[in-house]
C-alpha cells in the first residue's frame, strides 16, 4: 500500500467519487438551516458550499467506536458528513467514559455503535447515523466497502487491521487508519491505486 501524508483538512477532498455520482442521483442542495448550522465553515477561505454539499452526500464507515472513533465519528457528524455508518460489537464499559467522549453513564452496558449515533443525533440533526452493532467478517465487510465513500479503521486489534487493508487494497477502497497506545498514536492514509 502506499502511505500518503495528506493533511487532515484533506480528507474530504480524497472522496472523489461519491456513491450519490456513482449511481446518477443529483444531490440535495443545502436547506436554509443547514447553510446557517454550518456557516462559520462556509466562510473559510478554502472552503464552499460545493465541498460542504461534497460532505452532506457522503457516506464513511467508521469501525471501532472507542477512543478513537469517538472523537472521530464527532467531528465528521460536526463537519457535516451526511452519513456515518458505525460499527462496534462492543459494550460501552464504565473505563470508557474518561476518554470515550460520546458515552455517559446512562450508556453503560448499551452497545457503543448504538449509543454513540443517539449522540452524534442530537449534536447534529442533519447526520444520519446507520449502525452495525456487531463485529463485521470478512464478508460483511466485502458488502459494505463498495457503498461507502471512506473507510476509517479505529480498531484496537491487528488481525481487524491487516483484514481492511486487504480488503480496501482488493477493492481500490481508499481508508484512513490510527492507533493509540498510552501516549503514542499514529495515523495513516492508503489511497490504493496512487
Amino acid at each position: 500500500p502506499i502511505i500518503d501524508k495528506t493533511a487532515p483538512g484533506q480528507a474530504a477532498a480524497m472522496m472523489t467519487a461519491p456513491h450519490w455520482s456513482q449511481h446518477g442521483l443529483t444531490p440535495q442542495p443545502l436547506s436554509d438551516h443547514e447553510f446557517l448550522y454550518f456557516s462559520r465553515q462556509l466562510l473559510l477561505p478554502d472552503w464552499s458550499e460545493a465541498r460542504q454539499l461534497r460532505l452532506k452526500h457522503s457516506r464513511v464507515l467508521i469501525i471501532g467506536i472507542g477512543g478513537l472513533g469517538c472523537p472521530t465519528a464527532s467531528y465528521l457528524a460536526a463537519a457535516g458528513v451526511g452519513e456515518l455508518w458505525l460499527a462496534d460489537g462492543d459494550q460501552v464499559e464504565l473505563s470508557n467514559l474518561p476518554r470515550q467522549i460520546l458515552f455517559q453513564q446512562s450508556d453503560l452496558g448499551q452497545n457503543k455503535a448504538q449509543a454513540a449515533a443517539r449522540r452524534l443525533q442530537q449534536q447534529n440533526p442533519f447526520v444520519h447515523c446507520k449502525t452495525l452493532p456487531q463485529q463485521l467478517a470478512e464478508s460483511e465487510l466485502r458488502t459494505l466497502l463498495p457503498k461507502v465513500d471512506l473507510v476509517i479503521d479505529c480498531t484496537d486489534n491487528q488481525h481487524s487491521k491487516l483484514l481492511l487493508n486487504k480488503l480496501c487494497q482488493q477493492m481500490h477502497q481508499s481508508w484512513i487508519g490510527a492507533t493509540a497506545t498510552a501516549y503514542q498514536g499514529y495515523s495513516w492514509l492508503l489511497h490504493p491505486g496512487q
